[in-house]
């Protein structure tokens, strides 16, 4: 025996009785089926819905702290790969540069090439040392070469010439001269008397002595300062010919930073900077 509901009065009776002894509905077998049928579709959904909210609850509990974490930590491990790491490595290679670890920085910026400001740094880093090679060199030939300081540094990979005709300038340029530019350096330093004067220095590779070497310096660019009569005076006014040619030509390449230039200087860590290829 089982109990219905009555579908009058709404109170449980047997599935048996005939009639309802509450309110006297007559209960016939198709109307008892019905009632049933009811009553199990009225069960099964009541436990469907209990299934439906405990999965939601399960989800919020669960699964969707679970799938926010997992998120969290696979952006944390791009942004560490994509920004904590390479500014660490960058602030690394500057501090290795100030230092005059030029090669040991290179490493180092190589394998970040893509972030800030990278490639154009390792550009000026190869001329650096290019110009240190230079400054190595000139400092040989100084009276004081504690008091040399560089104002500019210029590289050229062409010489500028003016034909006579149309004004036009012819570029002279070999495979050397593309691979290690000429230098032109700028600078002032202390003479035999003590007294600062500025010059220009201007410096060529050799691949003998696989550096680069002096090619000569002068102390202006105005040729009328030079005594033509003078045989050391006519040196000086063909390196000014020269440096100008080079200037007036507008080849120049590259660039270098010089406040990283003079840092090294004042730190004395540059005597032993390789060219960087």
């Amino acid at each position: 025996m089982a109990l219905i509901k009555c579908p009058e009065c709404g109170k449980e009776i047997s599935d048996k009785a005939s009639n309802c002894p509450n309110c006297g509905c007559p209960m016939g077998k198709q109307e008892i089926k019905v009632m049933q049928s009811l009553e199990e579709s009225t069960s099964a959904n009541e436990s469907l819905d209990e299934v439906s909210i405990k999965k939601n609850v399960f989800k919020k509990k669960f699964i969707i702290p679970m799938i926010a974490g997992i998120i969290i930590v696979v952006i944390s491990a791009i942004y560490d790969l994509k920004v904590i790491k390479p500014k660490n490595m960058y602030l690394q290679a500057t501090k290795l540069l100030d230092n005059g670890e030029y090669n040991e920085a290179n490493k180092l910026l190589s394998k970040i090439n893509t972030y800030k400001n990278v490639k154009k740094m390792r550009e000026e880093v190869q001329y650096e040392t290019y110009a240190f090679s230079c400054i190595n060199e000139i400092k040989q030939y100084l009276k004081n070469p504690d008091s040399f300081s560089p104002y500019e540094i210029t590289f050229y990979n062409s010489l500028g010439e003016n034909n006579g005709q149309s004004g036009e300038i012819v570029k002279n340029e070999t495979n050397d001269d593309k691979k290690y530019p000429v230098c032109i350096m700028h600078y002032t330093a202390q003479n035999g008397f003590g007294g600062n004067t500025t010059g220009y220095a201007l410096f060529k590779y050799s691949n003998e002595k696989d550096k680069y070497q002096i090619f000569g310096t002068c102390n202006s660019l105005d040729e009328e300062d030079y005594d033509k009569t003078d045989k050391d005076e006519i040196l000086d006014l063909i390196v000014c010919k020269f440096v100008k040619l080079y200037q007036e030509g507008e080849h120049a390449i590259g660039n270098v930073n010089m406040n990283r230039i003079k840092t090294v200087l004042k730190n004395e860590n540059y005597k032993t900077i390789k060219i960087i290829e």
